[in-house]
């Protein structure tokens, strides 16, 4: 069933019965006969002829959308069992939105310079997905480390987070108008926490929740429009700071926050390990500007 629909992808791919049999060093007939199998038992016609070019139909559409990322995976996987330097033809990584906003655009550039062929897709969200279900080949997270049975973890570095707010809650931080704690903007992905120890003065902040998003970028946005205080977890990539309007409390005790990267099953593939290497470039670099 395999070398059927990897047929049909190819004819997908050149728009061409004969095209296709080019790209695969086969006869063109057996495109044909894997065409009329697949439309047999699918009960479908999955192309239409538009002068020599072969457009998918409907029904094709669905098919090709619903094999395409199946077959080059297993076709991937077996090719990196045969060659476990092979790079897979896609790869789909998953970040936090702060770090696909700010970091990954260069890092795909360069990756893609070096592997042109390599399709990546790029996942930004701050909510954890299931890495199996979602066909993720490597995802890089920022928290607490989670230690699954079912996934590989790395350290990458450990960040130094700290609390930002406006310039008139700082203040009233200061003057002690917060008796249930200072109002505080919660990124869900991190631990809850009702309190802070500030790094630099030993003292411990009350903190009382007014809102919390599960996107960074959405909670940073609610304390530079002086909501409340939001905690940042001290990525080495340019600071949303700005005096007068959002300015830094202090570094926080809490417990050990790791940008790391995660990836399914026991071994990385060749096409992730490559992508992380120049993650950790981008990284260093950002670091010397930042950090």
């Amino acid at each position: 069933m395999i070398k059927p629909i990897s047929h049909f992808l190819a004819v997908v791919s050149n728009q061409s019965v004969t095209h296709a049999g080019e790209a695969l060093g086969i006869a063109p007939s057996r495109i044909s006969e894997s065409l009329k199998y697949l439309e047999e038992i699918w009960n479908v016609q999955l192309f239409r002829r538009e002068g020599r070019q072969m457009k998918l139909t409907n029904a094709g559409q669905r098919a090709y959308e619903r094999y395409h990322h199946l077959v080059y995976t297993l076709l991937d996987t077996v090719s990196e069992d045969i060659d476990p330097d092979a790079i897979p033809s896609v790869l789909s990584i998953t970040t936090p939105v702060d770090i696909g906003t700010h970091l990954m655009p260069s890092v795909i550039s360069s990756f893609n310079k070096q592997y042109p062929n390599v399709e990546v897709k790029l996942f930004a969200s701050d909510q954890v997905m299931d890495m199996s279900e979602a066909d993720i080949d490597l995802a890089i997270r920022v928290g607490k480390l989670r230690g699954k049975a079912t996934t590989e973890e790395e350290v990458i570095m450990k960040t130094r987070p700290f609390l930002a707010a406006s310039p008139e809650i700082i203040q009233n931080i200061r003057e002690g108008l917060y008796p249930e704690g200072a109002p505080f903007i919660r990124l869900l992905r991190l631990p809850e926490s009702k309190e802070m120890k500030l790094k630099s003065t030993d003292a411990t902040l009350k903190l009382k929740t007014v809102a919390a998003s599960d996107n960074a970028t959405a909670a940073q946005q609610m304390a530079y429009d002086g909501l409340g205080a939001a905690l940042f977890t001290g990525l080495p990539t340019k600071p949303y700071l700005e005096k007068g309007r959002l300015e830094k409390i202090d570094h926080v005790v809490m417990p050990d926050i790791y940008i790391f990267a995660s990836w399914p099953g026991r071994r990385m593939t060749q096409g992730a390990k490559a992508l992380l290497e120049l993650f950790k470039l981008e990284l260093s670099e950002q670091q010397k500007l930042y950090g």
